[in-house]
């Protein structure tokens, strides 16, 4: 999971600077979606987990910019059930 270390850096720092026009860093989320194995791979999890938590603390603008990055990417990059629980995410469910 090496590999997933750099995506975390990015939204970790994003999420330190996150403002009105900031998006979420683009290469963050195309190295996180899809990686790993299973049904949910847990680059997925990841983010997920990261939207419910933006939206736990009170930063549901963050939490909307992420979900608007992530979901249009999710048809090519993951699979059906994964796309079902980061689109439950993003809801804040």
């Amino acid at each position: 999971m090496e590999r997933a270390f750099g995506g975390i850096e990015q939204l970790k720092a994003w999420c330190r600077l996150e403002g009105p026009n900031l998006s979420p860093p683009a290469e963050a989320i195309r190295i996180l979606l899809g990686l790993g194995p299973g049904l949910t791979p847990s680059g997925d999890d990841f983010l997920g987990g990261m939207m419910i938590a933006l939206n736990l603390t009170a930063r549901p603008n963050a939490a909307k910019s992420l979900a608007e990055a992530v979901m249009p990417h999710a048809l090519r990059a993951t699979g059906l059930i994964s796309r079902a629980h980061l689109a439950a995410a993003a809801q804040g469910e």
